[in-house]
């Protein structure tokens, strides 16, 4: 069984969105790879805290039904760039376990194998999700503050920390957990003040009786903001840190705060809320484009997708597993984070028929899910693209659920209409990769990000469709 040191995936552990029948032998590989990964490599495969993304790599494609072949190619095309872990300090994971020294060690990439060290031992003790409540959710008053000290990592780096976790869940596997943890623990928390600030405002509007604003609104009124728009530069080192937080900080902590969940959050209420965090997250992502230059997908925003399948998985999580409110608390600061993140590219003007009215290259006309799928396990990269493609998979299948409801629409949803609306969008991405100037587009909102890139052919959009 997978334990908080041994791997061990099965053709039954394969994730809240897969292709059916994966083969015990690619379960197999899987298992044999993220081990080797889990044991010898570092999470920064560098000194700036590039991310090692072997393991979201590899249970992605593992879901989408990659081959061993393919698992070991992608294993291997990635590994070797990859830093060696810092050994275990055994000093260092004893005083981990007293939260007065805890602190102390925040931030230090040096301890990540500590870190996981410690993270295994609690998880070995208490269970995956005693764990959780101890080291993330538990209050300041309970714990003088470590969990949250972890909460709010969990959204550093681009919200790897978070992805991680989502994946160590939604998979089963408490090693991937344990990594994540100590993932979180070894980044830094600029992001806190933010995320915390906005948390208290936005309850004190709940306990007054403000209903909550959406997120489509929200969104709308970040762009509309001219403070806010245009808080992050171009030149910004960190455009979230050092433009929209210090230049909008404020205006930007208000404006998030009047997103909430209201209480008790029911499994209904989480369900409808995951699905309108998943369709603004894949508006701005999809919908970034230029009308001049061929569709490319903002390489920052496309971890907001991609973190958003694990609210899936969160969903189907028992109340013994975690706690509605903390699904309700995660799920507020992802949405709030994403806010955010949309302001820190530049706030782009968002269009919608991008994905409503694409016309697909020669190479997807005539993909479905499963032809999309085989090309996202053949994508020569670090897992980005299947990530993502897997993302706007299960976008689809999250948002036609709650809108199957009599009278529920999403209004932030990209896509009107049905799954083959959906596909449309996977084969947007699937042509985005290959249309020439590099994969991704980095910071969308500017004109000088898309220098590079080819002119659009006049066919590919057809006319109509709406913008923000």
């Amino acid at each position: 069984m997978a334990t908080a040191s041994t791997i061990l995936l099965t053709p039954s552990t394969t994730g809240v969105y897969h292709v059916p029948n994966v083969s015990p032998a690619s379960a197999d590989t899987a298992s044999k790879l993220l081990q080797e990964n889990h044991e010898k490599y570092h999470m920064y495969f560098n000194s700036e805290g590039f991310h090692n993304h072997i393991a979201h790599h590899l249970l992605t494609i593992f879901a989408l039904g990659a081959t061993p072949a393919q698992l070991e190619k992608a294993y291997r095309n990635n590994a070797g760039y990859q830093r060696p872990q810092y050994p275990i300090s055994p000093p260092v994971v004893s005083e981990l376990h007293d939260p007065a020294k805890f602190r102390s060690y925040l931030g230090q990439e040096k301890h990540f194998h500590s870190f996981v060290e410690f993270y295994q031992q609690e998880l070995d003790t208490k269970g995956w999700p005693q764990t959780l409540r101890e080291h993330v959710f538990a209050s300041p008053e309970t714990d003088g503050g470590r969990a949250q000290e972890l909460f709010t990592r969990l959204f550093a780096g681009f919200m790897h920390p978070l992805i991680h976790l989502g994946f160590g869940i939604e998979f089963r596997q408490p090693a991937i957990i344990a990594e994540s943890l100590a993932q979180a623990a070894i980044h830094t928390n600029w992001l806190a003040p933010y995320i915390l600030d906005a948390e208290i405002q936005a309850s004190a509007h709940a306990v007054a009786g403000k209903p909550s604003s959406s997120l489509l609104s929200l969104l709308q009124a970040a762009y509309d903001d001219p403070k806010v728009r245009t808080s992050a530069h171009l030149s910004d080192d960190n455009k979230l840190r050092d433009g929209v937080l210090v230049r909008a900080g404020p205006q930007m902590t208000s404006l998030a705060s009047q997103y909430h969940i209201e209480t008790p959050a029911t499994s209904a209420t989480l369900q409808r809320a995951t699905a309108e965090m998943t369709a603004l997250c894949a508006r701005f992502t999809l919908c970034a484009q230029r009308a001049d230059k061929v569709p490319k997908v903002d390489f920052f925003y496309l971890h907001c997708l991609n973190a958003s399948i694990f609210h899936s998985a969160f969903l189907g999580l028992s109340e013994e597993e975690m706690r509605g409110v903390d699904k309700k608390r995660l799920l507020e600061a992802k949405a709030r984070v994403d806010l955010a993140m949309y302001v820190s590219r530049g706030a782009p003007e968002l269009r919608e028929d991008e994905v409503s009215g694409y016309v697909p290259e020669q190479r997807t006309r005539d993909l479905g899910w499963d032809g999309l799928f085989e090309e996202f396990c053949e994508v020569p990269d670090d897992g980005h693209a299947a990530k993502l493609g897997r993302a706007v998979a299960n976008a689809g299948k999250i948002i036609a659920v709650v809108e199957g409801e009599k009278g529920r629409v999403v209004e932030e949803s990209p896509v009107k209409g049905g799954e083959e609306e959906w596909v449309k969008a996977g084969r947007l991405v699937v042509d985005s990769l290959y249309s020439g100037g590099g994969r991704w587009v980095r910071n969308a909102g500017w004109e000088e990000a898309w220098r590079g890139f080819p002119g659009r052919k006049t066919e590919q959009v057809e006319a109509g469709g709406s913008r923000m």
